[in-house]
């Protein structure tokens, strides 16, 4: 089979759009929304309140393509290659194929009682990846990897815990804030010293907790449809809830909550890189503890009341479009750090970062360098 990507017709957004413009939204929506997201059960929630959608494409197109294991873990790329000497136990057969071979094998390293799988490339100032609900580091699109390595960023991705080639403890509750310190507890396995911080959606919620609870983990914070939980989080309409949380719905529908229907190249670009990973499917028992963590963090008030202390740079980015983490949060967030940025993408949905790589690498640049002032 060929290996060129399927192009995917985009749904057209209904009337209900929400926009950046307002700033209290319809309190009884709000209620509906959320009652909505608790009724649902285990099957019909999988997309719970942010990123759902990826793992849900990543599976259909997987059914249907042939992707290979990936190549030799020996290959590299020499513009873009890994340190010689990293530490964990090498993950055979976990190499990305084609122009994301340059990414390399994964490793598996204890931390905080698990073992967590990821990946690192290039040389320079470190940047840490966290890869949003029931999605892997397979979900990180290689150009944008690329992009940042040449930007001069050495770049580690990893699972969340039971995702991926991550293994959980469930003898614990899964929580935002365990999720959190098990990524501050990586970025002291890897002597990560103070990374940049780059979380898309639940990501985004790892990344503001940690920078909460253990702010000598980061030297700089990046949420792309992020937010911070509590009773200030706006959740989507029930209409996008209904689509994130049916397993049987349309892959287009889907992708349309990613890329508007005028992204069509951006869609499929990172479709192609999906399929250019190694793919572990997570299980439903991993999707129902990562679905409890964003239920709890709803209601968990500990991050949003941290926000004011947060004392290094951040970026707060969304999709002027995005009807997954609505613009209102990102102005929420924002507006609560003291020096915070906020740039919203015209055009852009849940997927702003991968829609204009070069101008979002470049955001994260400038917050990298106002850390090192």
């Amino acid at each position: 089979m060929s290996r060129a990507c399927t192009s995917f017709p985009l749904t057209e957004f209904g009337d209900d759009r929400q926009t950046d413009s307002p700033l209290t939204p319809d309190r009884n929506e709000n209620k509906r929304a959320t009652r909505t997201v608790r009724e649902y059960d285990a099957r019909m929630r999988h997309g719970g309140r942010v990123l759902g959608s990826v793992a849900v494409i990543a599976a259909a197109l997987l059914a249907t393509a042939a992707c290979g294991s990936g190549g030799s873990d020996s290959d590299s790329n020499p513009a873009t290659s890994s340190p010689s000497i990293q530490p964990g136990t090498l993950i055979p057969d976990s190499t990305p194929r084609d122009e994301a071979a340059f990414l390399g094998p994964a490793r598996l390293v204890p931390v905080n009682g698990i073992e967590i799988g990821y990946r690192q490339v290039g040389a320079g100032r470190p940047l840490l990846l966290i890869m949003g609900f029931s999605g892997t580091m397979g979900m990180w699109q290689y150009e944008f990897v690329q992009g940042l390595v040449d930007a001069g960023f050495q770049v580690t991705m990893f699972d969340n815990r039971g995702m991926g080639y991550s293994t959980d403890d469930d003898s614990q509750p899964l929580t935002m804030q365990l999720m959190a310190a098990d990524t501050a507890a990586l970025t002291r396995e890897l002597r990560l010293d103070r990374p940049t911080v780059v979380g898309w959606s639940m990501g985004g919620e790892i990344a503001l907790t940690m920078a909460v609870l253990h702010p000598e983990a980061a030297g700089a914070i990046v949420t792309s449809g992020g937010d911070a939980g509590s009773r200030h989080y706006v959740p989507p309409s029930e209409r996008v809830l209904k689509i994130l949380g049916d397993p049987t719905g349309d892959v287009s529908q889907l992708m349309g909550l990613l890329f508007p229907k005028s992204q069509s190249a951006a869609s499929n670009a990172f479709v192609r890189s999906i399929m250019l990973y190694p793919q572990q499917q997570p299980s439903a028992e991993a999707i129902q503890r990562q679905l409890s963590a964003e239920d709890a963090f709803s209601e968990y008030s500990g991050t949003w009341d941290g926000l004011p202390s947060i004392g290094v740079p951040v970026l707060v980015q969304n999709g002027a479009l995005d009807e997954v983490t609505r613009p209102i949060n990102a102005q929420r967030v924002s507006a609560r750090i003291p020096g915070a940025d906020r740039v919203i993408f015209d055009d852009a949905a849940h997927g702003s970062l991968f829609q204009d790589i070069p101008q979002f690498v470049g955001l994260v640049r400038r917050t990298a360098d106002s850390a090192s002032r």
